[in-house]
């Protein structure tokens, strides 16, 4: 007689442990003396994974190999034996640790898992300033970005044909030698999809492994047991039409908006490791000498990295910062992520003297306990900072400007600066105090539009909504366009091999969207889409001023905000009361004013009116 299936109740709190370990009490960490790391050693991987850990001093300048990895959100489900203990894993390290022993038998390993006490805050407090020298000491670095895989595989195996080809070409791009991995334009050739999976890996998108990447002496990729050669990749994936075949062919084929490059997964895997290895060849550049990088310089080249731990995203670049963080920063997360960023933010107020990240500030993306003069970290900025355009990250980079709106760069000011208090920021209430003055008030805005649609026609009716306002400011019809042509793409050029007028670029986004191919993306000229991406306008709301100026502005800016110079600050800022007659102001974020973008502010009888403006 079959018996009735009985419904069981899985208890939360219970966890199941194997037969085999019921006799094993949990391993407990022995405390770390001043300056001590522990070590771990693979003896044994049948039929379980058995381990040693030792307390070591990192004076004593032990040899190890540090071991990079993504946590995924795994939580520890895999078993191993650590000193006749058990100590629950994750997968990804249970893996790491099986290929480890096998390719490394012998060698002594750190991995931030096993090797510092997760549950204890305290030791955390302390190791994660120490990462700097952890890594740094390692005879080697290896990153493991995930199991085998065959696509991946076949690629890695054909990589050293591919460079020794592409390198036999005396210009870049090697057009026809990149082609033969594609059969069109947007489908890549079956046999080398795994530069694309490779890509795709998690590993490519983690701020944390960061540090683990750029601070050993010697580094190696691994994929499963094959080894990825890190320079030969990077050498790859610093070729835009590499980058722009592989993005165009996940956009078709992974369900990305048309247009959307900044959100697939390939571009930010691409992004992320070449911004890796530009960190990591600047350090070997500076050689003994190297004492860390500007934290700004960080957080500008690695917005698009993502963390589980919201901390992460300034506690998990500590070990690549200059010391006077590793100093002044203490790694507690205990504390709200938003009250870390803030302090964050006031630290580095209090090195530089000058709030140079208010060029980062996204107001839309709000946080607990975050005021608006601080970005969320937690989410990149879209659009990107006018300071700071991202770009794909290969010869097609956008330059930076040379902004410098409250900036005297040579002379001296006609009226001379009033006594004003310098920048500073109080962290108990939030408030960042800085001086400039108000130069002008938001008359009319144009939202952000369709700047990359399939209806090309909406595209078209929304920049002429922005000409209009162009229009109003009475001037002659060519000074109407070339002041339209500069706004709409805040004064930058293009580099595509040569420098390019403004004209052509604005010009070529007109003819696109004029007399385009229609809804058929696959079409869509190659170098038009590039630039698209790329426009400053993308994105912001187009405005003009009751002075009689356009300029480009955050989504949220409304008629009515105030248009500021703060000094030594490069750009215009956009800020709003709040309430009539407060003294309290909301950041609303960075601005490009057409005529004020070089200092000519600073001439004007309204740089007399100079205050200080609290924001909140």
């Amino acid at each position: 007689m079959k018996q009735p299936h009985m419904r069981t109740r899985r208890l939360r709190h219970f966890r199941y442990i194997p037969p085999r370990y019921a006799g094993m009490e949990p391993y407990t960490y022995k405390p770390l003396s001043a300056g001590e790391i522990r070590l771990l050693k693979v003896d044994k991987i049948e039929p379980d994974i058995e381990i040693t850990i030792e307390e070591v001093n990192l004076d004593a300048n032990p040899s190890y190999i540090t071991l990079s990895y993504c946590w995924e959100g795994q939580k520890p489900s895999k078993t191993i034996i650590v000193n006749e203990s058990r100590l629950l894993v994750t997968k990804n390290v249970h893996e790491i640790l099986h290929t480890m022993y096998t390719l490394n038998h012998g060698d002594y390993f750190w991995i931030d898992a096993v090797c510092i006490d997760q549950e204890n805050v305290l030791e955390k407090t302390v190791q994660i300033p120490m990462m700097t020298e952890i890594y740094s000491r390692c005879m080697k670095g290896v990153a493991w970005v995930g199991p085998q895989d065959p696509s991946i595989t076949k690629a890695v195996v054909y990589m050293p044909e591919l460079v020794s080809k592409m390198r036999g070409y005396p210009t870049t791009p090697a057009l026809s030698i990149i082609s033969e991995l594609f059969v069109s334009e947007f489908e890549v050739n079956p046999d080398f999809l795994g530069f694309g999976n490779l890509l795709k890996r998690p590993w490519f998108r983690r701020i944390w492994v960061v540090q683990e990447f750029v601070l050993p002496c010697k580094v190696e990729l691994l994929c499963g047991l094959d080894f990825v050669d890190p320079d030969l990749l990077h050498f790859i994936l610093d070729n835009d039409f590499f980058f722009s075949r592989l993005v165009s062919h996940e956009i078709l084929h992974y369900g990305q908006k048309i247009g959307d490059w900044a959100g697939t997964t390939i571009t930010t895997g691409i992004r992320g490791y070449i911004k890796m290895c530009q960190l990591r060849a600047s350090k070997i550049d500076i050689g003994a000498s190297w004492t860390g990088f500007n934290f700004m310089e960080v957080l500008g080249m690695l917005s698009d990295l993502s963390a589980l731990d919201g901390h992460d995203k300034v506690y998990g670049v500590l070990g690549i910062l200059e010391r006077y963080w590793r100093d002044n920063l203490v790694a507690d997360y205990s504390i709200e992520v938003g009250k870390l960023y803030t302090s964050a933010f006031a630290l580095h107020l209090r090195k530089e003297g000058r709030p140079s990240f208010l060029n980062f500030v996204c107001p839309a993306k709000t946080l607990v306990g975050l005021p608006s003069w601080c970005t969320n970290l937690l989410t990149p900025c879209d659009p990107d900072s006018l300071m700071f355009p991202r770009g794909t990250g290969g010869p097609y980079s956008s330059p930076d400007p040379d902004y410098r709106a409250g900036i005297v760069k040579d002379g001296v000011l006609s009226y001379p600066r009033p006594s004003v208090s310098d920048s500073s920021c109080n962290t108990e209430n939030s408030i960042l105090n800085i001086s400039g003055f108000i130069l002008d008030c938001v008359a009319q805005v144009v939202l952000p539009g369709p700047l990359l649609d399939k209806d090309e026609n909406s595209s078209f009716e929304w920049m002429s909504e922005c000409m209009r306002l162009s229009q109003r400011k009475g001037l002659s019809p060519l000074d109407v366009k070339r002041t339209h042509e500069r706004t709409i793409s805040a004064g930058r050029y293009y580099k595509d091999h040569k420098w390019s007028p403004i004209s052509d670029l604005y010009g070529l986004y007109h003819s696109h969207v004029r007399y385009g191919p229609g809804t058929n993306a696959a079409l869509m000229e190659r170098t038009a889409r590039r630039i698209l991406r790329q426009m400053p306008v993308r994105g912001r709301t187009y405005f003009s001023t009751e002075g009689g100026s356009v300029g480009l502005g955050s989504s949220l800016v409304r008629p009515g905000d105030n248009i500021c110079i703060f000094y030594n600050e490069p750009t215009p800022y956009i800020i709003r009361a709040l309430s009539a007659g407060s003294d309290h102001y909301s950041f609303i974020g960075e601005a490009y004013v057409d005529g004020v973008m070089h200092g000519e502010a600073l001439e004007s009888e309204k740089a007399q009116n100079c205050r200080n403006f609290a924001l909140v």
